[in-house]
């Protein structure tokens, strides 16, 4: 995933490259800090399920 975020951004400017660098480890970072100290509200495989799910539907209508 990192070097597919520059890949993509590097078309536009090398700003955006760094940017979309910055932004991924900023809120990946910052939502697994706070993922531990909340309490869980949903099943643990929700969100991967429903991500998957999510871009296989983005799949289809890209078609």
């Amino acid at each position: 995933l990192l070097a597919v975020i520059p890949a993509l951004n590097l078309a536009t400017s090398d700003a955006a490259a760094v940017a979309g660098l910055v932004m991924t480890v900023l809120t990946v970072g910052l939502v697994s800090c706070a993922g531990k100290s909340l309490p869980r509200f949903w099943p643990g495989d929700f969100f991967p399920v429903f991500y998957a799910c999510h871009l296989a539907v983005l799949g289809v209508l890209a078609l």
